[in-house]
């Protein structure tokens, strides 16, 4: 919502998609929706007869959006709060992907081997790393696991989680465009 509290479906909600169209060689979908989403102890929302209209899948944003300067998109919850970054940059540095979604000073990094494939990696394998900058020090995950659902010649879509010293950071999600 617009103070930046995330509704869920999932555990206590429930809900529908059926897909009515899609464009595989476009990367877009078409359908509708319904559910019930919570926002646990505090309020529950019910949609219905909901529509989405030729969302992009391919990578990650929207069909036709340029010159954002966006790379991508970045969510997480941080200690328990929300985090949307407001900017997502992607380097290719070597032989990794670097991708830093960024909200005011505040930072997420993650870095993945370029020729990874999908799949389940913990912090600690060579090539794969995170960490969170609180605006005024990095702290470097020390646990963690980088969850990675495609990397091709567009771009990747990752999940994460991960601790460092004095954060914990859970349910990351990041879709970054190169």
């Amino acid at each position: 919502d617009g103070n930046g509290n995330l509704y869920q479906s999932s555990p206590s909600g429930n809900g529908s998609i059926e897909l009515t169209d899609r464009c595989l060689s476009c990367g877009w979908l078409t359908g509708t929706f319904n559910s019930t989403l919570i926002l646990p102890n505090i309020d529950t929302l019910t949609v219905e007869r909901g529509i989405f209209f030729q969302v992009s899948f391919l990578e990650g944003g929207l069909v036709g959006n340029t010159g954002s300067g966006n790379e991508g998109t970045m969510v997480a919850y941080i200690d328990g709060i929300f985090f949307r970054a407001a900017t997502v940059n992607v380097e290719i540095s070597g032989n990794s992907i670097i991708i830093t979604g960024t909200l005011n000073s505040r930072s997420i990094r993650l870095i993945v081997p370029a020729s990874t494939s999908g799949g389940t990696y913990p912090i600690s394998t060579p090539g794969y790393g995170a960490s969170y900058n609180d605006g005024l020090d990095t702290e470097v995950a020390g646990s963690g696991q980088i969850i990675v659902n495609y990397i091709n010649g567009q771009g990747t879509r990752i999940k994460f989680r991960f601790v460092t010293t004095n954060y914990n950071i859970t349910n990351g999600r990041a879709t970054a465009r190169f």
